[in-house]
């Protein structure tokens, strides 16, 4: 059974959207403030069960961009190594490939390109530029805003919210959740009643990073709706493309 047809692709995507929904129908089991657990001096930590379910939503969206985006049915890159179907595309990656190479530095390249041709990255920001129409592209990315600060003075140097730099970022988000297992969701629908039903135009945080100095926030505003909004974009989308072929 092929698993990467637009059929199949479609009914993962559908399936995750009916799961987010039932994550957030668990909501008001969590309504809890007084599941913040406190650190040793007594102050409340930035943490509460809810956090965990809310970055799951997350995730579990942010992934389908990969799946809504990609161009071509997707293969490992063992399949591609040895399938008859991509004896050109390897190929032209071998003709990338001085004489002499060493075998690392061919297998480098190698895998270079199959990641050009099958990557996440790319089948991911193919859906955000390629599948989102106008508004809805828009719309993803001014919900995401990155804040910078000096850690040592406490204090912000920089709020971006910029096309560019929230691609990377959504990007980022998911690959934390996915390949590190960092949480990327907010503690707020643990903690404010009906927030999921009329959060305002503000942005709340769902990640911090603190490295050589500086503190990164990535805050976001109405997730998962625009995650979902987007997604079901995406599904109409490959709906309108295979009734064309």
């Amino acid at each position: 059974m092929d698993f990467h047809t637009q059929a199949d692709i479609k009914q993962r995507v559908q399936a995750r959207l009916e799961f987010v929904e039932i994550v957030l129908g668990l909501n008001a089991q969590f309504l809890t403030p007084g599941l913040i657990p406190a650190h040793a001096d007594g102050t409340l930590s930035f943490d509460h069960p809810w956090r965990h379910f809310d970055a799951l939503m997350n995730y579990l969206l942010l992934t389908c961009f990969d799946m809504l985006g990609q161009s071509r049915e997707f293969t490992d890159f063992n399949s591609w190594l040895v399938g008859k179907d991509y004896r050109e595309e390897r190929e032209m990656a071998a003709s990338k490939i001085p004489a002499g190479t060493d075998s690392v530095t061919s297998a480098r390249t190698l895998n270079r390109v199959y990641l050009d041709l099958y990557g996440a990255r790319v089948s991911f920001f193919r859906f955000i530029d390629k599948v989102l129409g106008l508004d809805a592209n828009q719309e993803l990315l001014m919900s995401v805003r990155i804040m910078r600060g000096d850690i040592e003075r406490n204090e912000w140097t920089s709020i971006t919210v910029e096309p560019a730099a929230s691609k990377q970022a959504l990007f980022h988000l998911r690959n934390m959740y996915t390949h590190r297992g960092v949480s990327i969701g907010g503690i707020y629908g643990g903690v404010v009643r009906d927030w999921y039903g009329y959060q305002s135009e503000g942005y709340a945080r769902i990640l911090r990073e603190e490295r050589n100095g500086i503190r990164t926030d990535y805050c976001v505003r109405r997730w998962p709706d625009v995650l979902v909004d987007a997604v079901k974009t995406g599904l109409n989308y490959i709906e309108a493309d295979s009734k064309e072929k």
